[in-house]
C-alpha cells in the first residue's frame, strides 16, 4: 500500500478518469535536419536498445536554457554534457492538433492532456505507444513489470513468463547485481535511475532485446516556479541526469540507452514546452518548433519501432520535420 500511494502522489487522482477512455499515444520518429541529412539520433550500432522517459509531471519544464550555449545554472551538472553533444535542448514542442481544444469535460480535457500515458493496475502508469507495441493488457498489465521506486519496464517482443507486476524472476536478478561505482543522488529520481540502470544491466539474462523504461518526477509546474521550489527540482534532475549517464558509460551502453524528458501539457499552459535527449546517440544540441507528435516518435522510431506504426499512433508525425540545429 505504500508503494502504490507513493506513486500515486505523483498523479492528480482526477486522472483515473482516463483510464477507461481507451487513450491514444503520439510517438514521432528520428527526423532529419533540413539541408543537412543529419537527425537528432544517431543510429545505434547495437540491436538491444533501451529508451527511457522522464516524465515531468506538472508542464512547467521550460526554464531550461539561459543561451543556446548555456542551460540555465540549476542544470550546471548537465552542462559539460551539452557542451559535448550528448545532450540535446528542444524548446517550442508544440502539442499536436488534436490536443489543442480545450473545450469538453474535466475528463476530456485531462484525457487528452495525458494522452501519451497508459494507466496501468496497482495505480503505475506507462507510456501508451509502448504499452500498444508490447502487447499489454490495460485490465491487468501482463508484459509490464513495475518496482518499488515507481519504475515501470515494457519490453517489446520479451516472452518471461510468471506475474507482471513485482515479477520474481527480474527482481532476483537485479538483487544478485554488484553497486555500480557511479553514486547516484539519493532523491526519488536517482532511485528511480538507479533501478534503471540494474534493469539495462538484466537485459540480456532476460532476453530483452528492447526496453521501454518509464519513471517519473512531480513538482515541475508553474505554481512550482512562482513559488520558487522550481529550481531545486530541476537541480535534482540534472544530478540524476548526469549521474544516469555515467553510469551507462560505465557499463558500456550509452550509445544504445536514449533518456528524454516528457510532459504534459496543462489546459492554461501556452501548450508549448521544452524537452531534453541524453545519450551517445545524440548528434545535435539543440531543435525548436516541432511537434509533440514529432518529438515522440523520434524516441520510438530510434528504438526500432516502424514508422508506419508511429504514425498509427502519431498523425502529424513526420521524419523530416524533427529539424535539430548543428
Amino acid at each position: 500500500m505504500h508503494k502504490v500511494m507513493s506513486r500515486r502522489t505523483l498523479i492528480d487522482l482526477s486522472l483515473r478518469s482516463m483510464a477507461g477512455a481507451g487513450l491514444l499515444s503520439a510517438m514521432p520518429g528520428s527526423g532529419v535536419v533540413p539541408g543537412t541529412g543529419r537527425g537528432l539520433l544517431a543510429e545505434s550500432r547495437s540491436q538491444r536498445r533501451a529508451v527511457v522517459c522522464i516524465y515531468c509531471f506538472g508542464g512547467g519544464d521550460d526554464h531550461v536554457l539561459s543561451t543556446h550555449d548555456r542551460l540555465h545554472d540549476s542544470l550546471a551538472d548537465l552542462q559539460p554534457l551539452y557542451d559535448q553533444k550528448k545532450l540535446a535542448v528542444v524548446e517550442d514542442v508544440v502539442r499536436p492538433v488534436r490536443m489543442r481544444n480545450a473545450s469538453g469535460t474535466p475528463g476530456e480535457i485531462m484525457a487528452r492532456t495525458y494522452s501519451a500515458l497508459r494507466f496501468l493496475p496497482h495505480g503505475f502508469v506507462t507510456l501508451e505507444w509502448a504499452a500498444r507495441a508490447a502487447d499489454i493488457d490495460p485490465l491487468t498489465g501482463t508484459g509490464a513489470y513495475t518496482f518499488d521506486t515507481g519504475v515501470s519496464l515494457l519490453a517489446p517482443g520479451a516472452n518471461c513468463p510468471g506475474d507482471s507486476f513485482e515479477h520474481s524472476s527480474v527482481r532476483n536478478v537485479t538483487r544478485a547485481l554488484r553497486p555500480l561505482r557511479t553514486p547516484f543522488p539519493n532523491s526519488s529520481l536517482g532511485r528511480q535511475l538507479e533501478d534503471v540502470s540494474r534493469l539495462i544491466r538484466v537485459a540480456p539474462a532476460l532476453g530483452m532485446e528492447q526496453q521501454v523504461l518509464f519513471v517519473g518526477t512531480a513538482g515541475m509546474s508553474r505554481s512550482a516556479a512562482k513559488a520558487g521550489t522550481l529550481v531545486e527540482r530541476h537541480r535534482e534532475l540534472a544530478k540524476a541526469l548526469a549521474a544516469f549517464f555515467a553510469a551507462t558509460v560505465e557499463l558500456g551502453v550509452e550509445s544504445s540507452v536514449t533518456t528524454y524528458t516528457d510532459g504534459d501539457f496543462t489546459p492554461r499552459s501556452t501548450g508549448r514546452g521544452t524537452r531534453m535527449v541524453l545519450g551517445g546517440s545524440v548528434l545535435s544540441k539543440y531543435a525548436s518548433g516541432i511537434s509533440q507528435d514529432s518529438y515522440a516518435g523520434a524516441m520510438a522510431s530510434w528504438l526500432g519501432v516502424d514508422d508506419r506504426n508511429v504514425r498509427a499512433h502519431f498523425p502529424e508525425f513526420e521524419p523530416t520535420v524533427f529539424a535539430a540545429m548543428a
